[in-house]
Order: structure tokens, then C-alpha cells, then sequence
């Protein structure tokens, strides 16, 4: 039963929201290169140019009334047919509210946990600091591989820069990358797909993060955004990480929290 009254707005605004960032994360992936397969309560993004769960996932899920194996096993085939890693992803908004506890009970694993966190306030101003640059980058194989120095997982360098050449293609996809005293010091990747822009796989080389390189990106991963005509601005925080303090201080606010649930564990985590 839906709530009446104030307290109904707010609730079908909050959901509303989720919705809105749902569909923009299955533009982001259509833009990427995947299909789209529409099984019974749930959308699947299907890329096997990407061979990944961050890039093949079921999301969208609305199982209510749906016997949980039946449902899993639906969205099992939609990936086999293409032999490709998977993860189904619950938010608050999945149906029913007990879908993620079926699923482990079928022998699903949780890969990870995201909070989702949106900028409230003005982005963070660029440091003052004139050995720190920032541009937007163009070289996929660079990005590829300052990315993953950043995210220390060099195993995932050539996945990086197959994702880089598919983002260099994407309409509203930027990459950037940032350089201290001359030196390669960090990266992201700032998508804007139905109006709502994310910022993803934010990565700083160790010996760079005590300077500032990170406010430097959102400084820039923002503009981008706007360039692209975002009105709402979002990044991801693997729980466990530690990062929510740090980007609290910048003005992003937390709004929800995934759960990517897979069958096997994959060898590295993306954002």
C-alpha cells in the first residue's frame, strides 16, 4: 500500500530517482556496446566485448510473484548463451524485497556492495597546486593502462583499454587522465546517459594520493559532466574501502546501496 499524503511525495520522489538512475545505467552500457535482453522481470546487458560481471550484468529486477529458481535460471540462460560472467544486481527497489536472500540461497555469492553517492553541492574547486594537470585523454592504451596502476590490478589492464576504445566511441563518455610534475598520477572515467552522469573507476598511482589528485579529477570528471548536460552527477563506493569520508568532504551524499551477486568470485573488481 502506498503511503499518502507529504510522506508519499517524498517516497515516489526517492523512488522515482532510483528509476531514472536504473534506466541512464543501462543507456550507459547500450552505449558501450552490449545488448539488451529483456527477460521476465529483469533487464540483461549483455557485452561480450567486455567479458567482466562490471559489464554484464541483470539489473532492473522485478521478480514479485516469480518462483526465485525459475527467475535465476531465466536470467542464467541469457548470459550462457553468450558464455559470458555475470552478476545480478539488487537495490532497494528490487522485487520482491527477499530476492537478494533467495539467491544465495541458490548458491549466489556477494561479489561486492556499492554505496551510491551524489554531488549536492558545487564541485570540488580545481587545488592550487601548477604541477597537477588534468586532460581529457584520447589514448585508449594510456588511459588502459594508468587506470589500472591506479586500481593496483595490472591484470586488468587489457580489459581497461578495451573499455577505453568503447568509451572513446560513446557519445557523453569522457576519459581523463591526470599527471603530477610531469608524471602519470591518476585516472577516470565520467559517463552521462539520460541526463545523469557518473563518474567511475576513479584511480590514483599511491604515491600521488596525498596530492590532491583526486579533487583534481572530480574537479574536471564535473565540468565534463556539465559539458554534457548532466543535471545530476553520481559516483559509486566499494563498501569497505574507506572512500565515503573523502568524498563526503567534496559534497557527495549517500543515497543508496547495490548488491552485485555472482556465481564464481571475479579475478579483480571494477567500479
Amino acid at each position: 500500500m502506498g503511503l499518502d499524503g507529504p510522506l508519499g511525495v517524498f517516497a515516489d520522489a526517492v523512488l522515482g530517482k532510483m528509476l531514472d538512475v536504473e534506466a541512464a545505467e543501462v543507456a550507459y552500457h547500450k552505449a558501450l556496446g552490449a545488448k539488451v535482453v529483456e527477460e521476465i522481470g529483469a533487464t540483461c546487458v549483455v557485452n561480450p566485448a567486455l567479458p567482466h560481471p562490471a559489464f554484464n550484468a541483470a539489473v532492473s529486477l522485478d521478480a514479485e510473484g516469480q518462483e526465485a529458481t525459475a527467475f535465476a535460471g531465466r536470467v542464467e540462460l541469457a548470459f550462457a548463451r553468450e558464455l559470458m560472467p555475470f552478476q545480478i544486481v539488487c537495490t532497494p527497489i528490487t522485487r520482491p524485497a527477499e530476492l537478494e536472500s533467495r539467491l544465495l540461497d541458490r548458491g549466489y555469492v556477494v561479489a561486492s556492495k556499492r554505496t551510491w553517492m551524489e554531488l549536492m553541492v558545487a564541485p570540488p574547486t580545481l587545488p592550487d597546486d601548477p604541477r597537477l594537470e588534468v586532460r581529457a585523454e584520447g589514448d585508449a592504451r594510456r588511459w588502459g593502462r594508468l587506470s589500472a596502476a591506479g586500481l593496483e590490478a595490472p591484470q586488468a589492464e587489457p580489459l581497461l583499454v578495451r573499455l577505453a576504445e568503447a568509451t572513446l566511441r560513446a557519445p557523453g563518455h569522457t576519459l581523463l587522465a591526470a599527471s603530477y610534475g610531469g608524471q602519470p598520477a591518476g585516472a577516470c572515467e565520467v559517463s552521462v546517459d539520460e541526463g545523469i552522469a557518473v563518474i567511475r573507476r576513479l584511480a590514483v598511482v599511491a604515491p600521488y594520493r596525498p596530492r590532491q589528485v583526486a579533487r583534481a579529477l572530480l574537479h574536471h570528471a564535473c565540468a565534463a559532466a556539465y559539458g554534457n548536460d548532466a543535471f545530476r552527477i553520481l559516483l559509486r563506493v566499494f563498501e569497505g574501502s574507506g572512500a565515503e569520508p573523502l568524498f563526503e568532504s567534496y559534497g557527495f551524499v549517500g543515497m543508496q546501496i547495490s548488491t552485485e551477486l555472482v556465481r564464481e568470485f571475479p579475478a579483480f573488481l571494477l567500479d
